[in-house]
């Protein structure tokens, strides 16, 4: 999870847990309607392009697991310090 979308959680996490529902409404609805449209955009995709929209849904959803050996000293060090 990015820096950026961790701060904004915490903030959420401060609202009222009213808000924070009505929060979560929008946000799922947004990303419903991200995934119609990746869905429906897809029909002239290469095979590739079609395996790695179908891992970032499945690492959406939370249903992936980190590389062996990707640790702190792999890609994600990287991505925090900017590299990539």
């Amino acid at each position: 999870m990015s820096r950026r979308l961790e701060a904004v959680i915490d903030q959420v996490r401060k609202l009222p847990e009213a808000e924070q529902d009505q929060l979560a409404e929008v946000i799922e609805q947004r990303l419903q309607t991200l995934e119609r449209w990746l869905q429906s955009s897809g029909a002239d995709d290469s095979p590739l392009e079609r395996m790695a929209r179908d891992a970032v849904r499945e690492h959406r959803a939370g249903r992936t697991e980190p590389f062996p050996g990707d640790g702190d000293s792999g890609l994600r060090a990287e991505r925090r310090r900017g590299a990539i």
